[in-house]
């Protein structure tokens, strides 16, 4: 019993040692990544200078169609959408 002690001991202190080692591979944001992936498209055919694509579109605003079933909303999906066109404006001055 005693071994079987002193192995999870030593076992829980390596655990926490290695939760001591910085991750240098943290992942990017995903606006990051998005403006990675569009960087080489040409803009010049997007004559609003928002592109929709550049943001994850949590609001769904290509669904929002305004009939019986989404004829309303709330403040927060007006604020979420509200800042996913924001954030997908080429520049935001």
């Amino acid at each position: 019993m005693k071994h079987l002690s002193f192995f999870l001991c030593l076992w829980a202190l390596a655990l926490t040692s290695f939760a001591q080692i910085p991750n240098c591979n943290a992942p990017t944001p995903l606006n990051e990544q998005f403006r990675v992936m569009i960087q080489n498209l040409n803009k010049s055919q997007i004559p609003t200078g928002i592109l929709y694509e550049s943001v994850y579109p949590w609001a769904e605003v290509e669904s929002y169609d305004g009939s019986n079933d989404t004829d309303t909303s709330n403040y927060e999906h007006f604020m979420q959408a509200y800042s996913e066109l924001y954030y997908s404006k080429f520049n935001n001055n």
